[in-house]
């Protein structure tokens, strides 16, 4: 009878500490994970948040560097000489642009919507936005677009010619490539897995290290509607492209989360989003977990 006795005993102290103890390395273990992750998520937000804003100043810098280039072609002295024909200032540019022919299009445009190229072509582009910014002063560039006359897509440049007085006389066009700001993204690194991309004004994607979307010119939000797989990245694609300010927002594609950030581009209207899988950033917080449960254990175990 007494050995029984001293059994149960022993039998429930047994259970009685290792429950306190499961219960006591549960709850520790979870506020542990918790409070690092609150740190943890927080600095990986600023950072993203600095981060993307940086590349939004390096591409805005690098298009104010093109538009400062062809802005330059007004110090040749006939490009101010009314007795020079706009054919003839548009062969005078192309003889000193370096790699001309390697553009879709390159012409000079008078204040009347007239636009000359090299071979005597003259065409009407005063209903174009690019045109229409640029003769009112201000520079412009053009998302990707397929071209009426090319068939290809292209990104215009457009930049406004003036005078001594800061009068505008004409404007500069040239046609680039469509892919020509895929080549900037595809060099921004994030993390192992991470992307940066760019939106158009209407959720288009217009820069992207694959270079396939942006010539397929595919728009997540428009594609969600028959494709069920991309409804989490089009709801943040529609956040991003909404926020006024820059932000943080997650979602799932190929069943994995992915956090991301965002921010608009306030020369052009852009979005640009950088993204990575969240475990990328969030991988700490796992590795805590996984030791806290082994500690947790061998603490039951020698208590036991």
């Amino acid at each position: 009878m007494r050995e029984k006795k001293i059994f149960s005993i022993r039998k429930k102290l047994l259970i009685i500490f290792g429950t306190l103890i499961t219960v006591a390395g549960v709850i520790q273990g979870s506020l542990l994970r918790y409070t690092l992750q609150q740190v943890l998520t927080a600095r990986v937000n600023a950072h993203l948040i600095d981060k993307v804003n940086d590349i939004a100043l390096f591409i805005t810098s690098d298009i104010n560097g093109d538009f400062s280039f062809l802005r330059g072609f007004m110090r040749n002295p006939a490009m101010k000489d009314p007795s020079v024909s706009f054919t003839e200032k548009t062969q005078i540019v192309r003889r000193d642009f370096g790699y001309a022919d390697s553009l879709n299009f390159f012409n000079i445009c008078d204040t009347k919507g007239n636009s000359y190229y090299a071979d005597g072509t003259v065409t009407f582009v005063g209903d174009t936005d690019w045109y229409k910014s640029a003769v009112s002063g201000v520079s412009f560039i053009t998302e990707p677009h397929i071209s009426t006359a090319t068939k290809k897509l292209e990104i215009i440049l457009a930049v406004p010619l003036l005078d001594s007085d800061r009068k505008v006389v004409a404007v500069l066009g040239a046609g680039l490539e469509g892919t020509v700001i895929c080549d900037t993204v595809s060099d921004i690194e994030i993390g192992k897995a991470g992307n940066c991309h760019i939106l158009g004004s209407d959720g288009t994607t217009i820069a992207h290290k694959d270079t396939s979307i942006v010539e397929a010119q595919k728009n997540a939000m428009e594609l969600a509607k028959t494709d069920r797989s991309l409804t989490s990245i089009a709801n943040f694609q529609r956040q991003a492209l909404s926020a006024s300010s820059s932000g943080i927002g997650y979602y799932t594609y190929n069943g994995k989360k992915h956090i991301a950030a965002y921010t608009k581009m306030q020369d052009t209207g852009w979005t640009i989003i950088i993204a990575a899988p969240a475990e990328e950033f969030l991988a700490a917080i796992i590795n805590l977990q996984k030791m806290v449960i082994i500690i947790g254990i061998i603490i039951l175990a020698v208590t036991l």
